[in-house]
């Protein structure tokens, strides 16, 4: 027979309401959790999550969804967020919308029908008009990667990523610069005014055979990098602003018989296991995953203790990606540009 709460009272001496408060997560005494943390182990408790999501109105569980879960982008920041969550005694319950709007808002109803008490959000897109529509009022929300007015979001300052990655190219001399990036996204598309400013600032002339919006796939980098080294007047140095847009064009260049940085020069986003294995190490801008992942974590966590949306006010912190020195990119003479 399992044990119960009433267990747990006869076994430390304690009353049932610091108990309870102790197991829905309240603050109790250091010595008391002690107590009751011992008890549990020894009894083999287990929380009957059905019944006190009947009593308390709350499942302890967090909604997530991401664009897609093979992506080590999205899977990084769902084990700091996983991880966050878990210590607060919540759970995670994420769903891929493989990178379909439609699925999208799908996974949201979802989510929204198993009653979690937050939903993170990694949108696939533009901002989805009836997000309240279709996630009740009284649910907190948080975006990722995006921000959306009203709603508390963790994002990076990509217009000032795309203009670092691209000024540390014309730094080095080059003045041809192609870049890959996602077109149907806001941080692809801020990627791209960043890469637009530095090319300015070094007056240089933006040329639209250079730009090429992708879908953020290794494949579609992969026939992007293709253009860009097909093209008469080839560009001398690529930006790409994905993890998985990094692997397609490397693979490009290798099928096509180029190396970096002696042929094209290239700096990449993300610094997921691909750029430190690559040899040459590729130069990339990193985000800070964990920062990300634990900031988005603790202001969800944040918003459900307030029970009234009133309470809760939007918030939103933006981090800086840093520049990853590897060895990809060439300082070229004046010659070559």
């Amino acid at each position: 027979m399992s044990a119960t709460i009433k267990d747990i009272r006869e076994k430390t001496g304690l009353s049932l309401a610091t108990i309870s408060k102790y197991i829905n997560g309240g603050n109790v005494l250091p010595e008391n959790r002690e107590k009751i943390s011992r008890a549990i182990k020894e009894l083999h408790y287990h929380v009957n999550d059905m019944a006190r999501s009947l009593v308390t109105s709350q499942t302890r569980s967090v909604g997530m969804v991401v664009p897609s879960m093979v992506s080590p982008f999205h899977g990084t920041l769902i084990r700091h967020i996983e991880s966050e969550l878990k210590q607060a005694g919540y759970s995670l319950m994420v769903c891929d919308s493989m990178n379909d709007a439609e699925q999208e808002r799908d996974n949201i109803e979802f989510l929204s029908r198993k009653n979690v008490d937050g939903l993170v959000l990694i949108p696939t897109g533009k901002k989805i008009p009836d997000i309240f529509d279709l996630v009740s009022g009284e649910v907190p929300i948080i975006t990722l990667d995006v921000k959306w007015a009203g709603i508390s979001s963790v994002i990076i300052d990509n217009i000032r990523a795309g203009y670092e990655a691209t000024s540390y190219l014309t730094e080095r001399g080059h003045r041809r610069i192609g870049i890959i990036y996602i077109g149907k996204q806001c941080t692809g598309r801020q990627r791209l005014k960043g890469y637009c400013k530095a090319l300015a600032k070094s007056n240089i002339a933006r040329e639209e055979a250079l730009e090429m919006a992708t879908d953020g796939t290794v494949d579609a980098a992969y026939e992007a990098m293709n253009r860009l080294l097909s093209l008469a007047d080839r560009p001398t140095a690529v930006f790409t602003c994905n993890h998985d847009m990094n692997i397609g064009a490397v693979m490009a260049m290798n099928d096509a018989g180029y190396r970096y940085p002696t042929d094209l020069s290239i700096i990449g986003f993300d610094d997921l296991v691909i750029p430190s294995i690559l040899n040459p190490r590729l130069t990339v801008l990193e985000q800070p995953m964990e920062e990300m992942g634990n900031a988005a974590a603790r202001i969800i966590l944040e918003h459900m203790q307030h029970t009234d949306p009133a309470d809760r006010k939007a918030e939103h912190h933006v981090y800086r990606a840093l520049l990853h020195e590897g060895k990809s990119v060439e300082q070229i003479s004046p010659s070559r540009t």
